[in-house]
């Protein structure tokens, strides 16, 4: 979401690729990103490709560094708009620091609607102190008797988010978030254990989540069944365009009942007749109403 209030604010946008095998933010290209312009470095605690935490406090150690040494006072935006729900609910991520303790984090954003238990469209930013939140960000108006102030792009909006969240807070309180967080990342253990064991995937990021949100990420394995598949949790290139036009060879010690087979990009075939890609999966699923994205991952 950070492409739109850098349109409509005119702000720059620098953005830190991630690269395979590391799916979370690259601290020293960050760090080097930043110049006397910066406004500030955005870091996610639960990304979009993993759910795994960018590590916030390298992160405000080496910007403190860079500050002392430049005289710059660029501070940390952390979106934790899935993460903010979780890791303060979760005794084993207790001693991960990625908040206000960090004194360069100067505001957070939270999602309700994710894994704060409520409606669509309800989310929370918290500012480390009033002087983060300049009043010329906002308005003021006069409004049905009294004054309001207001700092979103947007004026009249249903208040039911507020509402509901409210009643989570009262209704499961400290100790009902940690149980249904917890709760999450046990059925998550069970089907990384499960899906494992078909040998058909493999496990995206760390494969006990201990720094990251309850879900997982999963691509097509570079060997299945004894047989060796190139690129096949690539996406992007038609089905008709063979990264490999010739039969791949069995793998050594396969039964005589084994396949030799061809890969496409994100396609496993054998025999010249294609099985399935992570795309034909997420289709099926969407058929008994499970919306599994697809993504593409360099």
């Amino acid at each position: 979401m950070l492409p739109a209030p850098c349109r409509y604010l005119d702000i720059e946008e620098v953005i830190i690729p991630h690269t395979r095998g590391c799916y979370t933010l690259n601290v020293d290209a960050a760090v080097a990103a930043v110049d006397e312009n910066t406004i500030a470095v955005a870091c996610i605690v639960g990304n979009t490709y993993t759910g795994s935490y960018d590590d916030v406090a390298t992160l405000n150690q080496r910007l403190t560094e860079v500050n002392e040494r430049n005289g710059w006072d660029v501070g940390i935006h952390v979106d934790a708009a899935s993460g903010g729900f979780v890791a303060p609910f979760v005794t084993a991520q207790k001693d991960i620091v990625w908040d206000f303790r960090l004194p360069l984090v100067r505001s957070i954003n939270a999602s309700g609607h994710k894994y704060g238990l409520c409606y669509p469209g309800i989310g929370w930013v918290v500012f480390a102190d009033q002087k983060y939140c300049p009043e010329e960000l906002g308005f003021s108006v006069s409004y049905l008797g009294g004054k309001q102030n207001h700092m979103s792009l947007n004026f009249s909006r249903s208040a039911s988010g507020v509402a509901g969240q409210y009643y989570m807070f009262l209704r499961l309180g400290i100790d009902g978030y940690r149980r249904v967080i917890e709760g999450c990342f046990m059925v998550r253990q069970y089907l990384v254990t499960q899906l494992l064991e078909t040998g058909w995937f493999e496990l995206l990021g760390d494969p006990t989540q201990s720094t990251g949100v309850p879900c997982l990420t999963l691509s097509l394995r570079q060997k299945v069944a004894g047989l060796p598949v190139e690129a096949a949790s690539g996406a992007g290139s038609s089905l008709g365009q063979p990264l490999n036009p010739k039969p791949a060879e069995a793998a050594a010690g396969a039964g005589a009942g084994a396949a030799a087979g061809t890969v496409h990009r994100n396609v496993v075939h054998f025999n010249g007749k294609p099985t399935f890609t992570v795309y034909d999966l997420c289709q099926r699923l969407k058929e008994r109403m499970w919306v599994i994205p697809g993504e593409y991952c360099v």
